[in-house]
């Protein structure tokens, strides 16, 4: 580790990576994915719009596979945790970079005059970072496939859970309005095998 003359811990940069064929910028959206891909050198910049279903990312990211099959293809993405990142797990041939909210928006601030966010704007620049500055980030280690597994199934049980939640919110507020007696009796938990069965 490198220190500065105030004692403070610098950051080391990176060695960076020799096998990348391709870099991709990936800003996370609701509806739609806004990507911006580029070669190591930051020629042939392309946008690309995928919207957030598993299977239009499955055609984008093995679509760049057949058309780079010797490699890894690099993604840097706004975020440490999210269903892009988990979705984007599986695909052996990725390299990932997640990216601080907070370094995105510094870098924004210093290569834009208005620092305005926005889909392409960011992806670019994510994908700027990852062309030009990639030995100052930090790829995400999951090589081992046992461990990516667990993670994809650790992922789906929260999934599941925030779904359950979602369902027990949206049960309650209709009793409130239709069988409030139903709450005073099953106040512990209304989703019990019981309170279901009792509601049925």
């Amino acid at each position: 580790m490198e220190t500065t003359s105030q004692n403070q811990t610098a950051v080391a940069p990176n060695t960076p990576p020799k096998d990348i064929v391709l870099w991709v910028g990936a800003d996370w959206a609701d509806q739609k994915h806004c990507l911006v891909t580029c070669l190591p050198d930051g020629s042939q910049s392309q946008l690309h719009w995928v919207d957030q279903k598993p299977q239009h990312l499955d055609d984008f990211f093995l679509g760049l596979r057949q058309k780079y099959p010797n490699g890894r293809i690099a993604v840097v993405l706004e975020q440490s945790r999210g269903a892009l990142l988990y979705a984007l797990l599986k695909y052996s041939f990725l390299r990932l970079y997640p990216v601080n909210p907070r370094c995105l928006a510094d870098f924004r601030d210093a290569m834009t005059a208005s620092g305005a966010k926005g889909d392409p704007a960011d992806a670019d620049l994510l994908c700027e970072m990852g062309c030009k500055h990639s030995k100052y980030l930090r790829e995400l280690e999951l090589n081992d496939p046992a461990t990516r597994q667990l993670v994809l199934l650790t992922e789906h049980r929260r999934g599941i859970v925030d779904e359950q939640t979602a369902l027990s919110n949206q049960l309650t507020s209709a009793l409130k309005c239709y069988y409030p007696l139903a709450l005073e009796l099953f106040t512990d938990d209304i989703v019990a095998p019981i309170a279901l069965a009792f509601l049925r």
